[in-house]
Parts: structure tokens; sequence; C-alpha cells
């Protein structure tokens, strides 16, 4: 696998804000590097794509709009330690969990 020299946190944010990125584009990256990732990895327990999607879209017209916030449209990964709405908190562990 060859190594990702995608941009990081830092240079993603000031590149929304600067507009030379659009936070959709971004999460489309992320998405195809996961994909691209599964086989070898298989990191991502749950892949949120279509919510991602339609946030990148709401953080794209809040910044066309002005809005700013430091990590506006940039796209994170929760670890599956941590409770998210709807969704199971696993751990790492294999198995079903019921959404928290």
């Amino acid at each position: 696998m060859t190594p990702d020299r995608s941009p990081g946190l830092a240079e993603s944010a000031r590149a929304l804000a600067a507009g030379e990125v659009t936070s959709r584009t971004l999460v489309e990256r992320t998405l195809a590097r996961i994909e691209a990732g599964r086989p070898v990895l298989n990191a991502f327990r749950i892949v949120c794509a279509e919510a991602a999607l339609a946030e990148a879209d709401a953080a794209d017209r809040e910044l066309a709009a002005g809005g700013r916030r430091p990590l506006l449209g940039v796209p994170v990964a929760v670890k599956d330690d941590t409770d998210v709405a709807g969704e199971p908190t696993a751990f790492g562990c294999a198995g079903d969990f019921p959404p928290a």
C-alpha cells in the first residue's frame, strides 16, 4: 500500500477557509481512501457516507455564506469507543451492539 500524503487537518481547514477546496471534495476523497484501504486495513467499522456528504454540502453552504468555525467542513473520524447517537459503541470488539 502506498503511503497516504493527503493534507492533514490543519491544511484542510486552511484550504477550506481560503476557498481552495470544498468540503464535499474533501469528504469524497476521504471516502475513496477509506474504500481503497478496506481490503488491507479494514479500519472503519461503520462509514456513514451519505450523512458525511450531506454534512459536507451543509458546511459548503455555510462557508459560502461567510460562516467560519475552526473545523467547519473538515472530515473527521470518530473512534468506536465514543458514543455517537444512533450508532453502536463497540470498543473495537466484534459482535452486535445496541445503538447509543
